[in-house]
């Protein structure tokens, strides 16, 4: 992935070099914060503890209960 990286850098070269590229930029960046902070605040690791996602690995692709979701789920209250 590092060296995946350096392929961006011509482009955010040429993003920054203009106001709109760097509120473009800018907005990216909140957006990415505002998406994974809460994840990671809300321990959304205890996704894959409920059900091995080794002997379900098709859990993994399903969008009925994605990682980032997990802390906003409802648990269903004990009697």
């Amino acid at each position: 992935m590092p060296l995946a990286a350096l392929l961006c850098l011509c482009p955010l070269a040429s993003l920054l070099a203009s106001r709109a590229g760097r509120r473009s930029v800018a907005a990216l960046v909140v957006f990415s914060a505002l998406f994974h902070l809460p994840a990671a605040a809300m321990r959304s690791h205890f996704w894959s503890s409920a059900d091995d996602v080794n002997a379900n690995p098709a859990r993994l692709w399903s969008w009925a209960e994605p990682p980032f979701l997990h802390p906003l789920r409802l648990r269903p209250t004990r009697s």
